[in-house]
């Protein structure tokens, strides 16, 4: 094991669950995180707020692949923006590229707290096999986003506001498959603690249809959170919002109508 990580509000039992470790396992008692996962953790006891963010992992990613001192851009791609496989013949031509190693690279930033990339991965993660010059070139494009905003984070506040969660949904977007994307957020003490972007696994005939879909991943996760949130002694006996990009999707979670566009939904 090479990290471990306690939390709590009872110290003698936090104390006691690591005296239990070590004297199991060898292990130190470094105090206070301030650095896990390549995730640096900033507390503010007095201001009673937590931060987290990547620079010095960003910073080694950049210097890693030769992007350092490169002019940076706004966003982490153009907007309207879709790809397509690459030819043989041109997939052939780059195929030395280290296509694989950076997007393992940025999907980590993209788990660990930038999920502004998280789109931008799941559009580019389909051409692991068969990238060419256009897909290197908006890798190389996210990073220079990242240059631009290493040290953004997340900002937790003590006594922010409850689990409340986001949902919407890119309709028919691949041109190759028609399929929609999902993404939802859950935001709780201010700060974003759970997200998603996600190809939906079936073609949503309508934008209702693709956003019933999110909705219903988006509530699963809710549940889960409230779970956790639950077996960490915060009440979660208020209901939870969850905001649904789309009036009709809304109203069909609240009574199933059936008819033409939504008749073939069972569940």
């Amino acid at each position: 094991m090479d990290n471990k990580l306690l939390a709590g509000n009872n110290e003698h039992l936090l104390d006691s669950i690591q005296d239990s470790i070590g004297a199991c396992f060898k292990s130190s008692d470094l105090g206070i995180a301030s650095w896990v996962l390549s995730i640096c953790i900033h507390h503010n006891i007095k201001a009673g707020t937590l931060s987290i963010e990547q620079s010095q992992y960003i910073k080694g990613v950049l210097s890693h692949y030769g992007i350092t001192g490169c002019m940076p851009v706004s966003t982490p791609l153009p907007a309207n923006l879709h790809f397509q496989p690459a030819s043989p013949n041109e997939h052939s031509e780059v195929s030395s590229y280290p296509y694989l190693k950076v997007l393992g690279s940025l999907t980590y930033a993209a788990m660990g707290m930038h999920l502004d990339i998280s789109y931008a991965m799941r559009s580019l993660a389909p051409y692991a096999s068969n990238f060419g010059h256009v897909h290197i070139n908006r890798l190389k494009h996210i990073m220079r986003y990242l240059a631009g905003c290493p040290k953004q984070g997340i900002l937790y506040t003590r006594g922010g506001r409850g689990l409340i969660g986001y949902t919407d949904v890119d309709w028919a977007s691949d041109p190759t498959n028609h399929r929609s994307v999902s993404g939802y957020t859950f935001l709780y003490s201010g700060g974003v603690m759970s997200w998603m972007s996600k190809q939906q696994s079936t073609v949503a005939t309508s934008s209702t249809h693709a956003k019933y879909i999110t909705g219903t991943k988006a509530s699963k996760e809710l549940i889960w959170l409230q779970c956790l949130l639950s077996e960490l002694c915060e009440d979660v006996s208020q209901s939870t919002p969850l905001h649904i990009n789309n009036r009709a999707a809304d109203l069909l979670t609240q009574n199933l109508v059936n008819h033409a566009v939504t008749k073939h939904i069972d569940v």
